[in-house]
């Protein structure tokens, strides 16, 4: 649980500039009440531009749940990238820049991009592995257009490892990790 200093509220958004985007979608649990409940906690939030919350972010979860639906199980890891410097590498703690809430501090961090790694088996066993890096920007995105726009930011898992540290799959082969495979949206 975090000390009460360092946990964000409902007064740090400063909507309707951003959205309190949810990392696991509430839709994806309407199944289980209290999973669905659980996606509204403050720590499955992320600020986000509402137009990219309304349209390209609520997109890709829909393709989510219908590729669960059309594969079967599909293991889903999402979170947020800071890079405002453009390096590729995360940024550190202290050079993230912050929206200013309702009450004019700034204490919640602004991510660049968001992503989507999404992990299901083939018709072998094998692991296959689609990552989406989707940039962070304000803008208005249709659903007929999301498919390719989805497409075009599909990348190596390991681009996504390297922007954020995190290495999420370190017991598969270096070469495997680097596939980027793209399930088509029917």
């Amino acid at each position: 649980r975090l000390i009460k200093a360092v946990r964000s509220t409902t007064t740090d958004y400063t909507e309707p500039i951003y959205d309190r985007g949810h990392m696991a979608p509430s839709a994806a649990f309407k199944a289980d009440s209290l999973a669905m409940f659980n996606t509204y906690m403050m720590s499955n939030m992320a600020p986000q531009h509402d137009n990219f919350n309304r349209d390209i972010w609520r997109f890709s979860e829909e393709y989510v749940r219908d590729w669960t639906k059309e594969y079967g199980q599909v293991w889903v890891i999402t979170g947020a990238v800071f890079d405002h410097d453009g390096n590729g590498q995360r940024d550190g703690d202290n050079t993230v820049p912050r929206m200013e809430s309702k009450n004019g501090k700034q204490r919640v961090g602004v991510a660049t991009h968001f992503y989507k790694i999404l992990t299901r088996k083939d018709e072998d066993g094998n692991p296959e592995i689609m990552a989406i890096l989707l940039p962070h920007d304000d803008i208005e995105e249709k659903k007929a257009d999301a498919p390719a726009y989805l497409e075009q930011h599909i990348v190596p898992v390991d681009d996504i490892e390297a922007v954020t540290g995190i290495d999420f799959f370190p017991s598969l082969e270096v070469e495997e990790s680097k596939k980027a495979v793209w399930w088509p949206v029917e």
